[in-house]
């Protein structure tokens, strides 16, 4: 239905053309204001004496009346007959009828409209503003448009294509933070830090993104150093983890050798340290004359004295017998030790006379006297100790020892013995004598 306007509009050439009366002129502005339906004819003016409109009633003075009440006479008011240069091909429109989309005339129920039917421009061919999510990509401002508001597809809502930095975690990302930034939670290529991921974050030494232990940066992601284990090609030699300079791998992470002034343990006795009774000579000790490392220990050097060390006489682990000695590194039979008891010729005696001249040099001196009878009754390198005292035999027939010239020519000769012109004698004739008791000989 027209509005008021557009029906005025639309009535003012109708009055014109029709040439109605006054009278009939109130009447079309009567049913205008009564808001009734008026139906323009287009008529055409001829000579009064016949009509053209499909409308007319035949009748022969040339006046015709339209559907509307309307009528059209062939003769002017004076009765003269008026020509209408116009004709009109068809009817009027009066803008009732339905908007038409794509007409580039923005009318009723429209927001827009460019005049064409493309999808990818600023307006749609719904003639409604192209915007993300009405499932048209909108050239030079969308990248896609899927038609949804959901992110984690293939077009996230702002009709963007998804990647990694866009804040989005899509599929195959393990984060998205949405920044540049590979120091944070989430690297640049939306994956969650990790030692190994080259990136060197907030607790790590390093990150050279792989997986090699012999380089500057370990799979731990610390930095290499000599002591962690592991050998660092091109700076170290070896590296055994510990902070001990006495095996193969020093503290510098280079091989033990002779001259480095460490003693490698289980392989060299010195390495150029001092050594006690000898010195150190490419790693190995010399040991001074009558000495020796005996007990293979580099820590007291050459410890032994094999010139008087019964168990290494001369050399380490050379012992002697058990009636032997140690003597300038030569093994020799030990003292010997006789007494205080004293047996030959098949008698044992502890009292040997010194009464009278039966004493050396008729003297009584308990010393000399001493030392005669172990250097005649055993042998020149014989000496007496020291404890012997003079004492009377226990009883007469007790066995008595005593020399042969100047005491008494009887009793046992003693073999291989020589006391004052004849052999050494043992006898037990039956009186009391006085002598020397406990006497211990110890002969070398």
């Amino acid at each position: 239905m027209l509005s008021l306007p557009a029906r005025l509009t639309l009535a003012l050439p109708i009055l014109i053309l029709c040439g109605c009366s006054e009278g009939d002129n109130d009447s079309f502005q009567a049913a205008l204001s009564a808001g009734q339906s008026v139906q323009s004819t287009d008529t055409t003016v001829g000579t009064g004496d016949s009509d053209s409109d499909s409308g007319s009633d035949g009748d022969s003075d040339g006046e015709s009346m339209g559907s509307g009440g309307g009528s059209s006479s062939g003769d002017d008011s004076d009765g003269s007959s008026d020509s209408d240069s116009d004709s009109d091909s068809g009817p009027m429109t009066t803008g009732d009828g339905p908007a038409e989309c794509g007409n580039g005339i923005v009318e009723a129920g429209e927001t827009c409209d460019d005049g064409n039917y493309s999808n990818s421009d600023a307006c749609t061919d719904g003639c409604v503003p192209a915007s993300c999510g009405d499932g048209h990509v909108h050239v030079g401002v969308e990248a896609c448009d899927d038609g949804n508001m959901i992110d984690d597809d293939a077009c996230t809502k702002s009709c963007q294509l998804p990647g990694c930095g866009d804040g989005i975690v899509q599929p195959g990302e393990e984060c998205d933070d949405g920044n540049l930034n590979n120091d944070d939670s989430c690297t640049n290529l939306c994956t969650n830090p990790g030692c190994g991921d080259g990136i060197v974050q907030p607790g790590e030494g390093c990150d050279d993104g792989n997986d090699s232990d012999n380089d500057a940066c370990l799979n731990t992601c610390v930095a290499a150093k000599c002591g962690d284990s592991i050998v660092q090609q091109g700076v170290e030699l070896c590296d055994d983890g510990n902070l001990v300079n006495t095996d193969a791998c020093l503290t510098t992470c280079t091989p033990a050798k002779c001259g480095d002034g460490f003693i490698h343990s289980g392989v060299e006795p010195c390495d150029g340290s001092p050594v006690q009774n000898g010195s150190c000579n490419n790693c190995s000790v010399a040991c001074n004359s009558g000495f020796g490392n005996c007990n293979n220990s580099e820590s007291d050097g050459c410890e032994t004295s094999t010139s008087s060390d019964p168990n290494n006489c001369g050399a380490c682990n050379n012992s002697c017998d058990d009636d032997e000695e140690c003597v300038a590194g030569q093994c020799k039979v030990t003292t010997v030790t006789y007494g205080p008891q004293h047996t030959f010729a098949g008698m044992t005696s502890n009292h040997f006379i010194t009464q009278g001249c039966c004493s050396v040099g008729c003297a009584g001196n308990n010393v000399t006297d001493a030392a005669y009878f172990c250097q005649r009754f055993y042998g020149n390198t014989c000496t007496a100790k020291p404890g012997y005292y003079i004492d009377v035999t226990p009883y007469p027939n007790y066995p008595k020892m005593h020399k042969f010239q100047g005491c008494s020519p009887y009793g046992a000769q003693i073999p291989n013995t020589v006391c004052d012109g004849g052999p050494c004698r043992i006898t037990n004739f039956a009186e009391n004598t006085l002598g020397l008791v406990n006497l211990v000989c110890e002969c070398s």
